[in-house]
């Protein structure tokens, strides 16, 4: 594990938080993967970097 650590480094070169809203506001219906996934895509968005086609799946 080190080695593949050591070849292939990730950097995180931005960051997003999640949503803030009070309680049963209106972001009340969405589960906690889903706020993950908005801070997630917030921050692929601002490192103009994001592609579909550069990600695969483990």
């Amino acid at each position: 594990m080190t080695d593949f650590i050591e070849r292939d480094p990730i950097v995180i070169a931005c960051v997003a938080r999640t949503p803030m809203a009070g309680f049963q506001g209106d972001v009340v219906s969405l589960t906690c993967p889903q706020f993950g996934a908005a801070a997630i895509n917030a921050v692929l968005q601002r490192g103009r970097t994001w592609s579909p086609h550069k990600w695969t799946r483990w």
